[in-house]
């Protein structure tokens, strides 16, 4: 006989297996059935489009400032991706401080044509406060090393 595992179960068996040492995470919950599509982009606008928004941040905006810059609707990128959403995903930190860390990632770069969105392919853009701190894979290790 065999035995099939629901998406759900396995990313709930890896999320557990993970050392995330005080970290919360979000992953995007689309659907991927295609049913009234919120936005339908391409990936490649869809990357664009967050690159663009991303260099026009400043320090120091608001979450609220920025998410309303990025933008936070679901993008429907077809049957090989499904929806994606804006950010992708989140996790949130404290630092050494006791300070909360919270950090968006947004979908920017194309690795390989697997229609897989890994890490290597978002961009973080991290907020302290409620205020943002910094972005970027630079900026993302420097801060992390401050735990």
């Amino acid at each position: 006989m065999t035995h099939h595992r629901s998406p759900l179960s396995v990313l709930l068996a890896t999320a557990l297996a993970l050392p995330l040492g005080g970290c919360v995470l979000h992953i995007g919950s689309g659907s991927t059935d295609g049913s009234s599509p919120a936005l339908t982009k391409t990936a490649q606008n869809l990357r664009r489009h967050n690159v663009d928004r991303i260099r026009s941040l400043s320090l120091g905006m608001t979450v609220g400032e920025v998410e309303s810059r990025m933008g936070n609707e679901a993008s429907w990128l077809g049957g090989g991706i499904g929806w994606v959403d804006s950010p992708y995903r989140t996790e949130s930190y404290t630092d050494s401080n006791g300070q909360p860390i919270l950090v968006y990632y947004y979908y920017t770069r194309l690795r390989e044509r697997d229609n897989i969105i890994a890490d290597d392919v978002l961009t973080p853009v991290g907020f302290r406060n409620g205020r943002l701190l910094g972005w970027g894979q630079s900026f993302l290790s420097r801060t992390i090393e401050e735990f």
